[in-house]
């Protein structure tokens, strides 16, 4: 259940698509599997990793 609040990040372009009307950003990764590598798991969690980072120091803090 989602909170007035919160924020959506999908990372999917099929579930960016199905989501309903809720605050939300899309950042389209590449899926990983589809490159067939081991590195490319390791590619995408450090580009997920280095934009939570950023994002999380732009949103306002909460008490």
């Amino acid at each position: 259940m989602l909170l007035p609040d919160d924020l959506v990040v999908t990372v999917c372009d099929l579930a960016h698509e199905e989501l309903g009307a809720t605050e939300r950003l899309h950042w389209s990764v590449p899926d990983p599997v589809r490159q067939g590598q081991p590195s490319a798991f390791d590619a995408v969690f450090a580009e997920l990793t280095e934009r939570v980072s950023q994002l999380a120091q732009r949103l306002p803090q909460h008490a």
